[in-house]
């Protein structure tokens, strides 16, 4: 296929077009900035749903991150308030084997 940019100059490209288009006949094309040949922009249409898929993902990263923070923090603080615990036991448990008499 051959087409004209908008600044004069002759490209040409192979595109797909529809089975049985005769050679010669004039097809819509879409180009980039740099004149390339590029896919059809979605419609509408089409980009709906995918827009909600993308963001179904996003809003599950964005819950897969607080909830893997959450457990993380959580676990830190655990481990050091077990840590307490067993410092106040060390302090503690010895009078506890005291006996009076």
């Amino acid at each position: 296929m051959r087409w004209t940019a908008s600044d004069g100059v002759v490209h040409t490209g192979t595109a797909r077009v529809a089975a049985g288009t005769a050679a010669g006949t004039t097809v819509e094309v879409w180009t980039d900035d740099r004149d390339r040949l590029v896919p059809e922009p979605v419609t509408p249409s089409e980009a709906t749903p995918q827009v909600a898929l993308a963001g179904a993902f996003v809003a599950a990263g964005v819950c897969g991150v607080v909830i893997v923070s959450g457990r993380v923090a959580r676990g830190q603080l655990e481990r050091r308030s077990a840590e307490r615990w067993g410092e106040e036991w060390e302090r503690i448990g010895p009078q506890w084997r005291r006996t009076t008499g």
